[in-house]
Formats: C-alpha cells, sequence, structure tokens
C-alpha cells in the first residue's frame, strides 16, 4: 500500500478535523481492500461554508452536507503504466463534528465512514433506492473497518 498515491488537503476553520497523515493512510488501505493500490484520490476537508457552496454549484442543492465525491473514471484517460486518478472525496468537517457528536463517536471515526462513502460513490456505488442504500451502508460500514485495521507486518 502506498498513502503517497493519496493527496489530503484540510481548509476547514472550524479547528477540529482529523490528522491529515492518518486520513492519508486510511484512504490507502480502502483502496487496497478495494483492489485498487495504485489509483489515485484527493481529499478535502473544508468548513459547511465551502461544501454549501460546492454543493449547489455542482448538485443545484444549497446547502450544506457531509460528504461530496466528484468522480473522475467516467473522463480519464489511462496510459499504460499510469496510475487511474478516480476523483476527489470533500468532507465538511463541521458537520462530520455535529454528526459525530450526535451519534456519541469519534470524529475520526465518523470521518472514516464519510471517506468510504465517498470514495464507494468514486466506484460508481448509488443508493437510490431503499435496497441500494442498505447495501450501500454495509459496504461503507465494511470498507470503513477495513481502514481501522492495523497493518499486519510479515516477519
Amino acid at each position: 500500500m502506498n498513502d503517497s498515491n493519496v493527496s489530503v488537503c484540510i481548509r476547514s476553520s472550524a479547528g477540529t478535523s482529523p490528522d491529515r497523515r492518518t486520513l492519508a493512510r486510511r484512504a490507502g488501505k480502502m483502496l487496497k481492500a478495494l483492489g485498487r493500490p495504485d489509483d489515485e484520490l484527493s481529499i478535502l476537508i473544508c468548513s459547511d461554508c465551502e461544501i454549501k457552496r460546492l454543493n449547489h454549484q455542482y448538485r443545484k442543492r444549497p446547502r450544506a452536507t457531509n460528504v461530496l465525491s466528484f468522480g473522475q473514471l467516467a473522463t480519464n484517460k489511462k496510459l499504460p503504466d499510469a496510475p487511474v486518478i478516480i476523483g476527489d472525496v470533500v468532507i465538511s468537517a463541521q458537520t462530520a463534528d455535529r454528526e459525530s457528536r450526535r451519534m456519541s463517536i469519534s470524529l475520526l471515526k465518523h470521518v472514516t465512514w464519510l471517506l468510504a462513502h465517498g470514495i464507494l460513490h468514486l466506484y460508481g456505488h448509488r443508493h437510490e433506492s431503499e435496497a441500494d442504500e442498505n447495501i450501500m451502508q454495509k459496504k461503507t460500514l465494511d470498507l470503513a473497518k477495513k481502514a481501522c485495521e492495523p497493518v499486519r507486518r510479515k516477519g
């Protein structure tokens, strides 16, 4: 697994956000668990104000949300032996913080779940129906758990 294919930018004035290296490591584990360890991903941790602007601009929903995914797989022209850029996951630190407090879980645990959810969207998973929602919830939870497992070292 290689964390260097995961870029994490934290631009939240909320003052609360998970550690950049921890997020990159967890995202790398998720990509590996999906059988795509060499794919490239960008993660932006931002404010409610910024995610609200993005949600309005790209989804025509003028409100803050917890996570957005902007996929690039459909438009990505892969060169031989070149990594695949799957896209961007944007997470609002403020919304994630409020939600984690409401659920009485750590911010890192919730952001890990949101990251897993966003990554699954980048690979084409959707939840348009109740059945799809249940499948997506299970896949998200499974992927988030894999990201939190300790790395097993050989030897």
